[in-house]
């Protein structure tokens, strides 16, 4: 009867903690990823919101002023020039303002207004795109 492991079944054992140390550190990673990336889009999803409800008050006529505003990664600040807290540090912003007539095919009504589309980017991706539609205000 035997009472030790050979020199074959100690490494055969290493070799397999060895994998399951591997594979168990790769969930962590992936894990800690995914999450970084879900916290990111609730931020970005939140900073897209912010800049479209400001620029909600900004007058029709200087809306145009802000097609291809961009704010780079790290300075997301409100029109005001608030900064945001540091936690938004690893996302930007940009706009897209255009012109466009919406029609309603059973009336045949159709308004003219400007489309916003506000992009949150990181440094891989857009993370978030939030838009609006704001009708040209009557004469």
């Amino acid at each position: 009867m035997r009472s030790a492991f050979t020199l074959l079944e100690a490494l055969i054992a290493s070799a397999v903690l060895s994998l399951i140390v591997l594979a168990v550190g790769a969930a962590v990673t992936a894990g800690q990823q995914a999450s970084f990336d879900a916290r990111n889009a609730v931020l970005a999803a939140m900073a897209g919101d912010d800049l479209l409800a400001d620029l909600s008050a900004v007058d029709y006529g200087d809306l145009s002023d802000f097609d291809e505003f961009e704010q780079p990664l790290g300075a997301i600040a409100t029109l005001g020039g608030r900064a945001y807290p540091i936690s938004y540090s690893a996302l930007g912003r940009s706009v897209l303002v255009d012109e466009l007539i919406l029609e309603e095919p059973e009336t045949g009504a159709r308004i003219r207004g400007k489309r916003i589309v506000v992009n949150v980017f990181d440094t891989r991706r857009i993370v978030a795109t939030v838009e609006t539609f704001r009708p040209e205000p009557a004469p």
